[in-house]
């Protein structure tokens, strides 16, 4: 086999390929006896996680010094090239598909909260519609984005990435078109499905970034993936407020370019350019690498620093669905969290209730702040941009403010006292049986938004960290059923029941949890992990 390429490497060797290497093949090939020293853990494994992986390109470095490639240590040295192209390519993917990846995700925040401010409008005034179909434009989309994440995770398997992102904007573009040039609200409910369908690509955009990146620029990375889903959110609406200035443009009788419809041209718009970059530059990772890597990392030692289950706080937070904080899950985590049964402790059950109030109850300003604004106080579609975008730098001031107030207190005792201001901020709606004065209105909104965004990510950071779970699989599953059920429950509890009644559920839901955290104060203490001598 001299002289063929090989299909990793792109180079000649002697290598057909890589061998399919199984978690028992590592885990006989790495392991040692205990009087054995070196590479090996104290658990018999050997750290084969990406962040282990030396600099390949430094003039210092030889295989047969490194523990990680030393080829006693594994089964052939088809398995050394393996770790060797890896290298070689992630080194060449970072940089511009990295970014684009996260250009991405903050297209698909975007895409969310870029009609917030106007589709209130759309349904209820051109089209006539009650507030309830409101309610059903928000579920539709989270509900796309829930169906949608398992069907791109299992094509994006099978396939390449560029594949599974090309049909996800092509998906937003057409919904988003749809959204535009609407003739009746059931175009309006499609597009909108359609649209949280495209914004499933996290899935591809989460694996994509992990696998790409190395542990010295991982963290970093993932922070601004982060970042990029919070400004996502906070610049669509701003965006929507630039929108509604322009003129209205006729295109076509029953076609206008108006304050309604400029959101889902706007975001066609963005989303062909996204497209035409993706099928154009985007740097594949070929599937055969990407099953490498992601077997060396699913069998890294369940409590090893390095194992994919053990994220830092900022690898988890906002990228697990569709809407505000990316709250949203798939159905694959409602399975899973299904199938618990009495794995869920009191604490595990705690903080998935916590995850639920709080994006139920947040889900209230995401279906009917605008439409609450505009009744109430006479807001346009300019002004109600503006409102939610404050919301959202409210929101990227509070965790801010959480990193600096980390060390006074810990993370129980911040949890307890963030669901509580967060409490008090929807019981300030309630004042003048549920219309507020301006004043009390701004500054319940405020407190609102600082208090949901530290309690989701407290809740997040005990539940990773104290409690030591696996994943975030039913924490999104749990996000998953709000998103869906809050906005219909919001929009009919408005409807019929009025705004007091509006706001005094979502302040019962929230207050209940802030209750619940201080009265089970101590069961949410950390737990003492098997055969370690401290707390963690």
């Amino acid at each position: 086999m001299s002289g063929e390429t090989h299909p990793l490497l792109g180079s000649s060797t002697e290598s057909v390929g890589p061998p399919s290497v199984t978690r028992d093949d590592v885990h006989r090939a790495t392991h040692t006896t205990s009087n054995g020293g070196g590479a090996a853990a104290s658990n018999g494994y050997v750290d084969m996680s990406i962040e282990s992986m030396p600099d390949l390109s430094s003039p210092h470095y030889s295989p047969l010094s490194d523990p990680i490639l030393d080829p006693s240590k594994f089964i052939d040295d088809s398995y050394v090239s393996i770790q060797a192209s890896s290298r070689r390519l992630l080194a060449d993917t970072r940089g511009y598909s990295i970014y684009l990846m996260i250009f991405l995700n903050f297209l698909s925040s975007a895409s969310f909260s870029i009609v917030l401010p106007s589709m209130w409008s759309y349904l209820t005034v051109q089209f006539n519609q009650s507030i309830s179909v409101v309610g059903w434009a928000v579920c539709l989309n989270s509900l796309g984005s829930f169906l949608g994440s398992p069907l791109m995770s299992f094509w994006y398997e099978r396939r390449t990435a560029r594949e599974v992102l090309a049909f996800s904007l092509a998906a937003m573009m057409l919904g988003n078109v749809m959204y535009a040039v609407a003739g009746n609200p059931a175009v309006i409910l499609v597009s909108r499905a359609l649209v949280g369908l495209s914004s499933a690509n996290y899935t591809i955009v989460q694996n994509y970034l992990f696998l790409a990146t190395q542990s010295s620029d991982r963290t970093k990375i993932m922070a601004y993936n982060s970042a990029a889903n919070m400004l996502g959110f906070t610049f669509g609406p701003i965006l929507a407020s630039t929108l509604s200035l322009l003129p209205v443009i006729t295109l076509a009788p029953g076609a206008e370019i108006n304050t309604n419809t400029n959101p889902g041209y706007c975001i066609a718009i963005l989303s062909t350019i996204a497209l035409v970059l993706v099928l154009a530059t985007l740097r594949e990772i070929p599937k055969s690498l990407r099953k490498a890597l992601s077997g060396m990392i699913r069998d890294s030692p369940p409590n090893s620093d390095h194992s994919v289950h053990r994220r830092p706080l900022t690898d988890s937070l906002l990228y697990n669905g569709s809407g505000y904080f990316g709250t949203g899950g798939s159905i694959e985590d409602v399975v899973s969290l299904s199938k618990a049964g009495r794995q869920c402790s009191i604490p595990m059950l705690l903080c998935l209730f916590f995850y639920y109030a709080l994006t139920s109850a947040f889900t209230v300003w995401e279906t009917l702040g605008a439409s609450f604004t505009s009744m109430t106080y006479n807001f346009h579609v300019f002004y109600n941009g503006l409102f939610f975008a404050g919301m959202g730098f409210a929101s990227i001031a509070a965790l801010i403010l959480m990193q600096l107030t980390a060390k006074l207190a810990n993370d129980r005792v911040l949890l307890a006292t963030s669901l509580s201001c967060t409490s008090i901020g929807f019981g300030l709606m309630m004042i003048d049986h549920g219309t507020p004065p301006q004043t009390a209105f701004y500054f319940g909104a405020i407190i609102t938004s600082v208090g949901y965004a530290m309690s989701v990510a407290l809740v997040i950071s005990v539940y990773n960290k104290f409690l030591m779970v696996p994943d975030l699989s039913w924490l999104s599953a749990s996000g998953a059923i709000a998103r869906i059920i809050g906005p219909v429950t919001a929009a009919y509890t408005l409807q019929y029941g009025g705004a007091l009644l509006l706001w005094a559920m979502a302040t019962v839901l929230v207050a209940s949890a802030s209750l619940l955290a201080v009265a089970f104060y101590r069961k949410l203490s950390p737990l003492m992990i098997a055969g370690s001598a401290e707390w963690r």
